[in-house]
């Protein structure tokens, strides 16, 4: 299996709802006990990617907070009056 850890979260997930796709699948062909495994397995990697998508999320929020003070003092600023000037 390649390392998904150096893929965009976005892409990570998706790819893990691909495996739990392929997993129900070969829980299909699969028998007795070990079928409720693979569909065990199918679970865990549809719950990581539920996981990855709320940690990107709160990421992104987070990253949004931290500039939204920066953005409105640009805002406030280009809103302001001009500066008035002895020069003539």
């Amino acid at each position: 299996m390649a390392d998904l850890s150096e893929l965009p979260p976005k892409e990570r997930a998706i790819r893990y709802r691909e495996m739990a796709s392929q997993a129900r699948i070969d829980a299909e062909n699969t028998l007795g006990g070990d079928r409720d495994s693979v569909l065990h397995i199918a679970a865990s990697w549809e719950r990581l990617a539920d996981i990855i998508e709320a940690m990107a999320a709160r990421s992104i929020q987070a990253a949004e907070e931290a500039v939204q003070p920066v953005a409105d003092e640009k805002l406030a600023a280009l809103k302001a009056p001009p500066i008035e000037t002895d020069e003539t």
